[in-house]
C-alpha cells in the first residue's frame, strides 16, 4: 500500500475513532456504519460483524484491523 491511501485510511480512522483512543470501539463502529451504510442491519447483526472483524479479539479494531477490514471490501 502506498503513503497516500495510508494516510487517507489514517484520516478515516481518526474520524471513527470519536474518543480518540486510538482504537475504534464497538458502539463507534456502529455508529459509523449506520452513518456510512444506513440502517438496514440490527444492532446485534452490526455488533456480530463487529466481532468477526475484531481479529484479536481484543474488543476493539485497531488501525492495522482496519486497515485490513478495508483493503478486503474495497
Amino acid at each position: 500500500m502506498s503513503d497516500a491511501p495510508t494516510v487517507t485510511l489514517r484520516e478515516h480512522f481518526d474520524s471513527v475513532d470519536t474518543d480518540r483512543s486510538g482504537e475504534i470501539d464497538k458502539s463507534e463502529f456502529v455508529k459509523f456504519y449506520r452513518i456510512a451504510f444506513g440502517g438496514s442491519m440490527t444492532n446485534r447483526e452490526l455488533e456480530e460483524l463487529f466481532d468477526r472483524l475484531d481479529a484479536d479479539k481484543g474488543g476493539s479494531l485497531s488501525f492495522e484491523e482496519f486497515v485490513k477490514v478495508y483493503k478486503v471490501t474495497m
